[in-house]
């Protein structure tokens, strides 16, 4: 009743419902199964991502395997590339008979819970049919609800999983305070930054790439206003040297903030990547996405947007290239930025001045300080980013 009535005003809930529907119709013919299945159960296109590194491991190392994804977010069904071997299903609601028609349809011999979904009713029947599962890239937060009192049902039903793949070491803390089987796996994040580092189908544009040839690129990624205030109080004070130049990314690449931008930082130098004439300019504002991910590799160092209270968007991409990050400290979903500060790869800040500061002490370090900082980055990445191949000889055994 309630999903009907929201789809009067959200077309996002409305496409949500017509999946479940889609979904219930598909289970009433579901095929007999002649492979392993495996479900995986991610809420969005982000967590279904963190986990195509171990499917892929698993389809090279495990044969005869069908995959089936769900999702409960439009946003990941509508938008997750499969493998071939796989089908995609909206996640139904997590109701006792829904869960029971879900398992006994699909009959599943794995299943897989990306990051923190807890849907009890179908964990109760997937244990119930005795079907070992895991959670992937598990992550908790300090105060998080599973550590209250009142969630002790969840907890309950939790100890029963297999293996929880635990994405930092204050995940594994919690996780083991409550009696779960909790083994450190590392950040996904980081093998799938490195991944998109070396694709070849999406090469980074000519233009671009003589841009930035021979230059110390600094990049605002996902910047707010408060980082180009950042980045305009800096120049105030430094001039961009010749062999300088700076990429904006802008989160709101509308056609109002564009502008915006292209008049705080008039006096530089500055226009757009769409109008293809961006040789001669000491600014480059990014007014379409898909390239920044690909463009940490060729800078110096990288701003990352969102910490002064937007929401911190991905450090991880731009240290997975390899250079350091400046970021606004005023964040609790991003707890790993006190990781960064304290091995000295990320410099954080409370205010745009702060932020300005440390953009002037990055690029103003000496060849020696700044390859010691790349060292670090290395060994941090090289400690972070998780052994799949030994994650997937376990799992393959469960199926």
């Amino acid at each position: 009743m309630v999903l009907s009535i929201l789809t009067l005003f959200s077309p996002k809930i409305k496409r949500l419902k017509q999946g479940r529907k889609n979904t219930r119709l598909k289970l009433q013919n579901f095929p007999p199964k002649n492979n392993k299945r495996i479900w995986v159960h991610s809420a969005s296109l982000g967590e279904f991502e963190m986990c195509l590194p171990l499917v892929n491991e698993l389809n090279k190392t495990t044969p005869n395997i069908d995959w089936i994804f769900t999702f409960f977010s439009p946003s990941g069904y509508e938008n997750a590339t499969l493998p071939d071997n796989a089908q995609k299903f909206y996640m139904l609601s997590d109701t006792k008979k829904y869960a029971k028609l879900w398992i006994h349809s699909i009959n599943p011999d794995l299943i897989i819970v990306v990051k923190y979904e807890f849907w009890l009713n179908h964990l109760i029947a997937g244990f119930e049919s005795k079907i070992p599962t895991i959670y992937w890239n598990f992550l908790l937060r300090e105060n998080h609800f599973l550590t209250k009192k009142w969630s002790q049902l969840w907890r309950k039903v939790l100890k029963q999983v297999g293996v929880f793949y635990a994405q930092d070491n204050l995940t594994m803390k919690l996780a083991q305070g409550m009696d779960f089987n909790a083994i450190l796996l590392g950040d996904i994040r980081y093998t799938r930054a490195k991944e998109l580092q070396n694709l070849q189908d999406f090469p980074i544009p000519k233009e671009l790439l003589e841009f930035c040839h021979e230059k110390e690129i600094l990049i605002l990624g996902s910047s707010w206003q408060e980082e180009e205030m950042a980045l305009s109080i800096y120049l105030r004070q430094n001039k961009i040297l010749g062999n300088q130049k700076i990429i904006i990314a802008p989160h709101d690449i509308s056609e109002s903030h564009l502008q915006e931008i292209e008049n705080q930082f008039s006096e530089y130098g500055v226009t757009r990547f769409s109008r293809n004439n961006f040789a001669q300019a000491n600014i480059l504002i990014l007014d379409g996405i898909g390239l920044l991910s690909r463009l940490y590799k060729l800078a110096k160092v990288a701003v990352i947007g969102g910490g002064l209270g937007k929401g911190l968007h991905n450090c991880i991409e731009p240290l997975a290239s390899g250079i350091p990050i400046i970021f606004g400290t005023l964040t609790y979903k991003s707890p790993e930025i006190h990781e960064f500060m304290d091995e000295e790869i990320g410099f954080g800040g409370k205010t745009s001045k702060e932020i300005a500061d440390n953009i002037k002490l990055v690029l103003q370090k000496s060849p020696l300080e700044y390859s010691e900082i790349k060292n670090k980055i290395a060994i941090h990445i090289n400690k972070s980013t998780p052994n799949i191949a030994k994650a997937a000889v376990y799992i393959g055994a469960l199926i």
